[in-house]
């Protein structure tokens, strides 16, 4: 699990934030940081299920 987390880190895809919850546990988030990576992934099956084929029904 480090690995990935740190390998999307070192990429960009997500962003670390640390903070106190009440003033006293640390807490880390790790919120996306740029969208595009999510967006690319979107449109993969958007554009194959876009076919010509699929439109003839």
């Amino acid at each position: 699990m480090e690995g990935a987390r740190q390998g999307l880190l070192q990429k960009g895809v997500i962003r670390e934030e640390r903070a106190r919850r009440w003033g006293i546990s640390p807490v880390n988030r790790y919120p996306e940081a740029d969208g595009t990576a999510e967006e690319g992934v979107r449109a993969k099956p958007a554009a194959v299920t876009a076919t010509p084929w699929s439109r003839r029904v």
